[in-house]
């Protein structure tokens, strides 16, 4: 029986100038950011800084980066989690930034309230070089209440379950910049 992880990733290998046109490509989505908010899918979410502090902008599905990622995220599932999945939370990713002073303390991404349909599958792909910031680890808690730390290479995408603990650490300089969304799937049974 093969082991179940509670996260893969994969290091793309998208040169430099791949992952700086997805920056460029993006801002086109960039009228305005917004504080990042904090909440469950029944309810709007609401700004808590001290919860969660950084910026933050959508992407509509219609962009090319939802096929990129979508492709590793169906390699993940095949081959890990093997979960049931319809298609992209909200048919939109997030773009988000973190500057100095900001973060995002230990948090899931499912509710596992009464929707017929919820995040099952997280992830985040780094669009920063890990020189251009100090502190921003992503960091994650096993099942054991172990952490460990997602790699900070720039094009490495991170896909993890969206049950588990996961925060983004202070930055203490710089900016780190990455791109998140969300799978969902029926409801867990």
């Amino acid at each position: 029986m093969k082991e179940y992880h509670q996260s893969v990733w994969y290091h793309t290998e998208l040169p430099d100038s791949i992952t700086d046109a997805i920056i460029e490509d993006t801002k086109k989505y960039h009228l305005e950011t917004y504080d990042a908010t904090v909440g469950n899918l029944q309810e709007e979410g609401s700004v808590n800084k001290t919860r969660r502090d950084s910026d933050v902008f959508f992407i509509p599905p219609f962009n090319w980066l939802t096929g990129f990622c979508y492709h590793y995220i169906l390699h993940a599932n095949e081959s890990n989690f093997k979960y049931d999945l319809h298609g992209f939370d909200q048919n939109q990713m997030q773009y988000t930034e973190y500057g100095p002073g900001q973060f995002y303390n230990w948090h899931t991404d499912c509710d596992k309230g009464h929707s017929e349909v919820v995040r099952k599958l997280s992830f985040t792909l780094q669009l920063s070089d890990p020189d251009e910031y100090e502190g921003g680890e992503f960091q994650l808690l096993n099942y054991q209440d172990r952490m460990y730390c997602a790699p900070k290479e720039k094009g490495t995408l991170i896909i993890f379950d969206s049950l588990s603990k996961h925060r983004v650490t202070r930055i203490t300089s710089g900016r780190r910049k990455s791109l998140v969304g969300w799978v969902m799937g029926p409801r867990w049974k």
